[in-house]
């Protein structure tokens, strides 16, 4: 079973620093895989806090990222 990791940061600067490292990473990975990095991003302030740094990391092949937008709210289910 894969164990669960919580990381805290003491400042919203930090965390966007820490996702900046974790997606270019994780994209470079999934590239070098498949071709491509697929992401998904809940609304809210987060999209602000990962392109804080993101935006200008000239490591990340962002012409091979495909970005969508999901609504954590949401409920797909049996519908009566």
């Amino acid at each position: 079973m894969q164990q669960t990791k919580v990381h805290s940061f003491p400042s919203a600067d930090q965390v966007a620093q820490a996702l900046n490292a974790f997606l270019a990473h994780a994209s470079a990975e999934a590239i070098k895989q498949h071709g491509r990095f697929t992401v998904a991003f809940s609304g809210g302030s987060l999209p602000a806090t990962v392109a804080k740094y993101l935006k200008d990391n000239k490591s990340v092949d962002f012409a091979k990222w495909f970005v969508f937008f999901s609504d954590e709210r949401s409920y797909i289910g049996d519908c009566e």
